[in-house]
């Protein structure tokens, strides 16, 4: 028998937003099929467009301010397109991923009904407020660079024939307002998405940990039949999951990671320089809280899949049956070797890789201080 958690509804509305931002990121909500078909070429096709417009502005600075602004533009079109190109490319693996977070939330005879309600429902929480604070500072930064740009008359795209000097000052303007408008959202709903799957794969981890602790207590066996087998089959279609999450994000960590080290490099030298360059603040704030978001899924994912052989090890194995017993030391040597995230395939996506991209562009940006 089968059914649904309590939560199940608030699943609902979270798959909600995560469709919304899928068609924002596919233009499928347009209702024509043209669009629909060939939508997320479009969106592709425009983010490296204006990317290229970016750049080529970038080449024709007024002053080393508006160099940098350029570039931190640069950065953050860099990132869009990498996580773009994420999602089109590994589209069906996506897809695999939401079909499982789906069967999460449904109640079968075997799981334990309770863990799996308790921290199903603590990861759409957290993910709520975790999506408010990023469209937030978003959108504040989004805000205070247009304002910025509007202020000091500052071109951050260049247009052959289009976007010149001789043009008029709303002429100018108008092109750089309506790729800001349309940029930022295609930013958040790709972040948005990476967050809320990321949250997901630390609450079945949670419910896995939750039932090997359970374990201890051997009327748990014998109450429900088949218990060790299910969750070794659970803990195989997580780890399943986190392999084809992983090479989704492959270039996307690779891309934030480049780029995030040049973002602080960039914004801790001109906050050095000119204290009055308002926008600044919500950027590095929202730069700050997206890559140490990250990181930190990185090092939880890590953290609880090295602890489930530790678990297995601490329950009363020596009470089970032989085929409880194999089942289990199964487990532990899939366990022996825990899942983390890593960006080219070298350096691990944690905590401790975003304190050293800090401390490493801060050290680059005192040197360069002292040298301007």
């Amino acid at each position: 028998m089968s059914g649904q958690v309590d939560c199940f509804e608030d699943y609902l509305s979270l798959i909600n937003l995560l469709s919304k931002c899928r068609a924002i990121l596919s233009l499928s909500c347009i209702p024509l099929k043209i669009v629909q078909k060939y939508g997320k070429f479009l969106v592709l096709g425009f983010a490296t467009s204006i990317t290229i417009s970016n750049a080529g502005s970038a080449m024709k600075p007024k002053n080393l301010y508006n160099f940098f602004i350029n570039i931190i533009i640069l950065f953050a079109l860099l990132q869009l397109m990498s996580k773009l190109h994420a999602i089109m490319v590994y589209n069906k693996d996506l897809n695999e991923i939401l079909m499982w977070i789906k069967s999460l939330h449904i109640v079968r005879r075997d799981t334990l009904n309770r863990p799996t309600e308790i921290h199903l429902r603590k990861s759409i929480h957290i993910v709520k407020h975790i999506s408010k604070l990023l469209i937030l500072l978003y959108f504040a930064t989004n805000v205070t660079i247009t304002i910025y740009l509007f202020a000091t008359d500052t071109k951050v795209f260049e247009l052959p024939g289009i976007l010149t000097n001789e043009q008029s000052y709303i002429y100018r303007h108008l092109p750089q307002l309506i790729f800001m408008i349309l940029g930022a959202p295609l930013l958040a709903s790709s972040d948005l998405i990476i967050v809320h799957l990321s949250l997901y794969f630390v609450s079945s981890l949670n419910i896995v940990l939750d039932a090997i602790k359970s374990l201890s207590d051997i009327s748990v066996i014998g109450k429900k039949k088949n218990l060790l087998l299910h969750l070794y089959f659970y803990h195989l279609k997580i780890l399943h999951n986190l392999e084809l999450f992983s090479n989704m994000l492959y270039h996307v960590f690779v891309v934030q990671f480049s780029t995030n080290f040049l973002f602080f490099l960039v914004t801790f030298y001109m906050l050095g320089r000119a204290h009055n360059i308002f926008f600044l603040y919500p950027l590095i704030i929202a730069v700050f809280f997206q890559f140490s978001t990250f990181c930190f899924f990185g090092e939880v994912i890590f953290e609880k899949t090295e602890r489930i052989s530790t678990e297995l090890y601490l329950t009363k194995w020596y009470a089970f049956s032989n085929e409880d017993k194999r089942m289990m030391l199964m487990m532990m040597m899939i366990s022996q070797n825990p899942f983390g995230f890593k960006a080219a395939g070298m350096y691990d996506v944690n905590l401790m890789m975003f304190l050293q991209v800090v401390k490493i562009a801060f050290s680059y940006c005192t040197i360069l201080y002292a040298l301007t």
